[in-house]
């Protein structure tokens, strides 16, 4: 999740608000629905580190490289 957003941060200094925004978002729902998301908040809520199991090679979402 980091490495996507932080992606997006260095692809919206060449691009419009709203091609940032589409992107944003698209981000935003991808990686909700990861399970690392509701692992993460579990995590929090029983005060224990969380076991994530995503990796950048396995999810990275091809429309943050420009496909659809």
């Amino acid at each position: 999740t980091m490495g996507l957003h932080k992606r997006l941060l260095w692809q919206g200094l060449g691009i419009d608000m709203r091609k940032l925004v589409e992107l944003e978002t698209k981000a935003l729902m991808h990686t909700m629905g990861e399970p690392d998301a509701a692992e993460g908040g579990a995590a929090f809520f029983e005060k224990r580190p969380p076991d994530w199991t995503s990796s950048v090679s396995g999810q990275w979402p091809g429309f943050m490289d420009g496909d659809n």
